[in-house]
């Protein structure tokens, strides 16, 4: 992935913003760790979020998404998920901003997977999370929803929707909805 920038942190700040004006309590993660950008939740459910800004616009086909993972929770991943980034990436052929609808495919399909499901599958991470916001009030019981988010600039809505269709017709997501403002598309991903 890219180095964080200050476009980085006014997007981080961006979505905090818009998940709060919509109900949730929302707090950007610090970068002391590897989790998502922004956390948040309301009532019995939890969002993790991925954010994308303008600054970031490929992404490395070699990165190591299981990395770090423990040997637990990488038992229930899914059997090819260590090959999953290349075959997204390759599976992606060539058009106008292919770079953006790669990164965010990956982002979709692997990053913002892996911290989906490490979150739903690991206590450890769960507490770590929660202490790294200094949130003791969110939820961590069995009866939460989980949710995932992509955040990324309004003006990259089209790359957006073309990773999701693209991960959809793959079977790589099971269902996905979007809303937008003025500053952002959201996009709430199903694994």
């Amino acid at each position: 992935m890219s180095g964080q920038s200050l476009f980085k942190l006014v997007y981080d700040k961006h979505a905090e913003s818009y998940f709060s004006n919509i109900g949730w309590q929302a707090t950007i993660v610090p970068k002391t760790r590897w989790y998502c950008d922004v956390i948040a939740h309301r009532n019995n459910e939890v969002a993790i979020i991925e954010v994308k800004s303008p600054a970031e616009g490929s992404c490395d086909k070699n990165f190591n998404d299981v990395g770090g993972l423990s040997p637990i929770v990488l038992k229930k991943f899914p059997p090819n998920f260590k090959g999953r980034r290349r075959f997204i990436l390759t599976g992606i052929r060539n058009g106008p901003h292919i770079g953006l609808i790669k990164l965010y495919a990956a982002t979709i399909g692997c990053q913002l997977f892996r911290y989906y499901k490490e979150y739903i599958l690991d206590g450890q991470k769960r507490r770590q999370y929660r202490d790294s916001i200094n949130n003791t009030h969110l939820p961590c019981d069995d009866d939460i929803k989980y949710k995932a988010f992509l955040v990324v600039p309004i003006e990259a809505k089209n790359q957006a929707l073309s990773a999701i269709c693209f991960l959809k017709q793959k079977k790589l997501v099971s269902n996905y909805n979007h809303k937008e403002n003025c500053r952002l598309f959201v996009v709430e991903v199903s694994y």
